[in-house]
């Protein structure tokens, strides 16, 4: 009696045994399949070098240019290839021309230093260089800040204009002490737009921005509506 149960039970076992290995066998193709599908919907996501129809190894030009990476000054050489016969060349990114020697992050950390902190143009200097290693004279600091005030001007004018569209303006202004120096950052607020500038008091700063700003009627904290 116990004989006969035991190969019953061992029938039972070696059915399920091969039940367990047919699973196994579809489990594998099906992985298989899977690892195939997956792998031609990488390849298809990729992205694959790109294809010119035209011919772009030639190189034109050459530009060395300072650079922050990696909060360091460093010096880059960067070549230009284009077109053979094309007449105008590529700009670098974050250059503004073929002439800059010093990428557009460095103009803007003068800008910020001396114009939002209210720093002098040495000590902005000084600061840069104890940060980022890099040495600029006084004269190219003039220099690049003359520059970015020219890219500013065209900027500023279409920012004005598009204030004096708007038929109502928010105007609000928050100052604080650098030592003994008067620091102020003012808001100019439309219903599509804020905009902010800085380094000017509330006099001078309050009358030369919005008298571009007619006939749009604003508010101001402390003080009553104009018009």
């Amino acid at each position: 009696m116990v004989v006969a149960l035991l190969l019953r039970k061992i029938e039972q076992l070696e059915h399920r045994v091969n039940e367990v290995e047919a699973e196994n066998v579809a489990l594998k193709i099906e992985n298989t399949h899977l690892k195939e599908t997956l792998k031609q919907y990488a390849d298809g996501k990729s992205s694959k070098p790109p294809k010119f129809g035209l011919n772009y190894s030639s190189q034109r030009n050459e530009q060395f240019v300072w650079r922050l990476i990696d909060h360091k000054a460093q010096y880059v050489h960067y070549k230009i290839y284009d077109l053979p016969d094309s007449q105008t060349l590529p700009t670098v990114p974050g250059v503004r021309n073929a002439a800059s020697e010093y990428g557009i992050e460095f103009l803007l950390m003068i800008a910020h230093h001396v114009y939002w902190v209210g720093l002098s143009i040495d000590k902005a200097l000084t600061l840069m260089e104890f940060h980022t290693e890099i040495k600029i004279s006084k004269s190219q600091a003039d220099s690049l800040l003359y520059q970015l005030a020219n890219d500013w001007a065209s900027e500023y004018k279409a920012i004005a204009e598009r204030i004096a569209l708007a038929s109502i303006l928010y105007v609000d202004e928050t100052a604080w002490k650098l030592g003994k120096q008067a620091c102020y950052t003012w808001v100019f607020g439309t219903v599509a737009d804020v905009y902010y500038r800085c380094g000017v008091g509330r006099g001078k700063g309050y009358n030369d921005f919005l008298r571009f700003c007619f006939p749009v009627f604003y508010f101001c904290k402390k003080y009553f509506p104009h018009t």
